[in-house]
């Protein structure tokens, strides 16, 4: 054997050792301590276990699997396993994501330990400093729907939550009763749900709890924004909306593809007799409340409707409160708002009726609210948990895009184009935006972190008004060449909706009342463009009934004919896109639509005879 062939075998079985270092398992506590990874391996015993993956510990610390619906539900508490994949934040607390693998390799004797009693200040505390431990407390229980949510007496925001709650842990006999939960604790989420692995739920009394404890503590009181769920019929199922045709519903209901916004309505069928939808229980506590509701005919049949509530007692509907008087459906999208004020905390379904006096023609309905200042759901009855329960998505907008809509999810990218109702981001996988419900603040190329509940509108995923999001810089942003859109290309959208930037060519026509700005392409056979809530100033009043050329992000569909557009320019004629000679005079405006005399450093839109682009001035 030559010095050559010794060196090189020497190499291999060097590198071969090193490769084989790297794949060897660490402790949990040095899996922690390394943070997120791409790879990462660990092995330990199972010490609790829920629907949607597991929690292992090997002396040196805890460390939590969430493998999704996808978990098999093989393993038990004693399983030793090795678990392998990439590592992420989530609660404030590291875990194995979906990816993971684990393989079971053994079992071992485990024992819990004594658990550390939570009271409600620590349930608080909790909040601000989260970790893994063997804990009890003790709530009130309440269920809703897959959310088993415990309210601790003393804690001024903290909230227990049973995640993922396997069978037979929880028995739904325990509804609105004192429990004991035992389980690990195993990060927050929503800001104030301390998330629980639960080992044992028993009622109170079982384990000489104190029932005489301070059962008056403060209620968990939501008051902000909309406090109804699927408010705009976007969600279905088995032909329902989710959240809808609770106790007191006795309406023959259809899917509607005329929508006042999103994709759906519900239409509330007639018949010679009322007929009402009616929401889910909600537990209202005492306050005013605004209830809102749109409304429309269905072809040329006009319909009547009246708006009330109906409270729920012992389960059953109680006397119907009727809070206007029937009034006739119009041929256009009508919103009708009515207030009421409850004395007490009360449990009660919202209710829309198709009257009688209708003679039996349908109504259209979407876009509901209950809003108010001083009342709100109690322990949070009827709030959307989806967010707090399920494990966020974190990633470019393409990925969040594959994943679908999620309760929680992050990514950032570079602000391309602004309405007066939030913005639109680009990361260079794609765009999402991110409706706020009024304007951000941001300008084209800030560059923001998005997080939030994730949601389809107009066959688009999009971030909701409930989402956060943070400037953290900012950055040269260039428009691209819009692709110009044409009556066939308007019509193709519809079908097969995506964001991208283009300018299309049509006469405008204003709706003063309402704020609709809609543009009549010529050719079309269903589509019309529709610029969402233009910046103050973007659209000029004298337009209206004139030829304009429209430039900028289309951003979804509504009611199956509206091109909704986020527009970046907005200009008289039908120009397109042409090439200028070099020394025609630029016109500079600012992101707002204002013109601009002498421009600063900073970035403008700049009109050279009939082109427009983006142009960052140094």
């Amino acid at each position: 054997m030559n010095v050559f062939t010794s060196m090189k075998k020497m190499f291999v079985t060097c590198m071969m050792l090193v490769a084989s270092m790297n794949m060897m398992a660490s402790t949990v506590a040095e899996v922690v301590a390394a943070g997120v990874q791409d790879n990462a391996s660990t092995s330990g015993t199972v010490v609790a276990t829920y629907s949607q993956g597991f929690l292992i510990s090997d002396g040196t610390g805890y460390i939590l699997t969430y493998l999704g619906t996808d978990y098999d539900l093989s393993l038990a508490i004693g399983d030793v396993v090795t678990v392998s994949g990439a590592t992420s934040t989530y609660g404030g607390l590291l875990q194995f994501g979906k990816t993971a693998t684990f393989e079971k390799t053994g079992t071992a004797e485990f024992t819990q330990p004594e658990p550390e009693v939570l009271d409600g200040a620590a349930m608080d505390a909790y909040l601000d400093a989260p970790y893994i431990k063997y804990v009890q407390y003790t709530g009130t229980l309440g269920i809703n729907g897959y959310y088993y949510n415990v309210t601790v007496d003393g804690a001024s925001k903290a909230v227990g939550s049973i995640s993922y709650v396997p069978e037979g842990l929880v028995d739904a006999s325990l509804d609105g009763k004192k429990i004991i939960v035992t389980g690990y604790s195993i990060g927050f989420s929503g800001g104030k749900y301390v998330n629980t692995m639960g080992v044992n739920v028993v009622a109170a009394e079982e384990e000489g709890g104190n029932e005489g404890g301070n059962e008056g503590g403060d209620d968990v009181v939501v008051t902000e924004g909309n406090l109804l769920q699927n408010a705009s019929f976007e969600n279905w199922e088995s032909d329902k909306p989710t959240n809808w045709t609770g106790i007191g519903h006795n309406a023959t209901i259809k899917k509607s593809n005329d929508a006042k916004s999103g994709s759906y309505s519900i239409e509330v069928v007639g018949a010679s007799a009322n007929k009402r939808l009616a929401s889910q229980a909600y537990t209202l506590k005492a306050g005013t409340y605004k209830y809102s509701v749109n409304v429309k005919q269905t072809g040329d049949a006009v319909g009547m409707f009246r708006l009330g509530y109906v409270p729920i007692v012992d389960g059953k509907a109680g006397t119907y409160v009727y809070i206007t008087e029937a009034a006739t459906v119009t041929a256009e999208w009508t919103e009708v708002s009515c207030e009421f004020t409850l004395d007490a905390t009360t449990e009660a379904a919202l209710i829309i009726m198709n009257s009688k006096n209708g003679k039996g023609a349908s109504v259209l309905v979407d876009d509901v609210a209950l809003t108010t200042t001083d009342g709100g759901l109690v322990d949070g009855a009827g709030d959307n948990e989806e967010e707090e329960e399920q494990q966020p998505v974190s990633g470019t907008i393409a990925e969040i895009i594959a994943a679908g809509a999620q309760g929680a999810a992050t990514t950032s990218g570079t602000v391309v184009a602004t309405y007066a109702r939030g913005f639109l981001i680009g990361d260079g996988t794609g765009y999402i935006l991110t409706y706020v419900g009024k304007e951000s603040g941001l300008a084209v190329g800030d560059v923001v972190t998005v997080s939030g509940a994730t949601s389809m509108y107009g066959g688009l995923l999009q971030f909701g008004n409930t989402s956060t999001f943070e400037k953290t810089g900012t950055a040269e942003y260039t428009l691209p060449e819009p692709e110009v859109l044409d009556a066939a290309a308007m019509d193709a959208f519809i079908a097969s909706p995506s964001i991208k930037y283009v300018q299309y060519t049509g006469v405008l026509s204003i709706n003063f009342e309402r704020g609709y700005y809609n543009v009549d392409v010529a050719g079309t056979e269903t589509a019309v463009g529709s610029i969402q809530y233009p910046i103050e100033g973007m659209v000029n009043a004298d337009w209206n009934e004139k030829e304009i050329t429209v430039t900028g992000f289309l951003i979804g569909v509504s009611s199956g004919k509206y091109v909704n557009t986020m527009a970046v320019s907005v200009v008289e004629g039908g120009t397109g896109i042409e090439v200028v000679d070099a020394d025609v005079t630029p016109i500079y405006f600012d992101i707002t639509g204002k013109q601009i005399e002498a421009p600063i450093r900073g970035l403008y839109i700049k009109k050279v005879g009939n082109k427009i682009t983006k142009e960052f001035i140094q």
